[in-house]
């Protein structure tokens, strides 16, 4: 098969030394491609713009990649959550907030996680809290719910809102849970 109108006087199929055609045989390609939208691997979508920044794809289970969030309460603060997702694990690495609070409340993500890093139940996860300026002697609580939603709390119970004036955030550990 000549394919010079589509390749450039290349015939044939690519190669991973000739650039050609790309057909339903085994086939294995040199060099870096770019792609304008997602790229489907064994049937699992490789590339999301709902994910964020995508810094590596090795194989169709494995996602790795940072996005934003942006917490509101008692002060508003946007922060680069890094994750990784094998198979139906996913980590999510969440840097602590710390500002000065202007609010009674919590901290919500007024962003929800794209669909692949959500849970399917409700999780809740003990964090360390400081209120009032002062570092807090019993855990607070993250939660990360089925929408993709993250709420930080003062309290483990998950009722307890941060003072309204003073320093306030958290510190919160790497949350690790499966999807399935």
């Amino acid at each position: 098969m000549t394919s010079s109108a589509l390749t450039g006087n290349t015939s044939g199929l690519a190669s991973a030394t000739s650039p050609g055609l790309v057909g339903i045989t085994t086939q294995t390609f040199a060099g870096a491609k770019t792609f304008n939208s997602g790229v489907v691997i064994g049937g699992n979508t490789t590339a999301d713009a709902n994910l964020g920044t995508i810094s590596s794809v090795t194989n169709s289970a494995y996602y790795e990649g940072s996005l934003s969030l942006t917490f509101t309460g008692p002060y508003s603060q946007t922060v680069t959550v890094k994750y990784v997702k094998t198979g139906s694990m996913v980590v999510l690495s969440i840097p602590g907030l710390s500002g000065t609070s202007t609010s009674a409340s919590f901290f919500t993500s007024s962003t929800n996680l794209p669909t692949l890093l959500r849970p399917t139940i409700l999780l809740t996860a003990p964090c360390l809290v400081n209120d009032a300026g002062a570092a807090q002697s019993a855990p607070g609580q993250c939660t990360v719910n089925t929408t993709g939603q993250i709420q930080f709390f003062k309290n483990f119970s998950g009722s307890g809102a941060f003072t309204a004036t003073g320093s306030c955030g958290g510190f919160f550990p790497s949350i690790s849970y499966v999807t399935f």
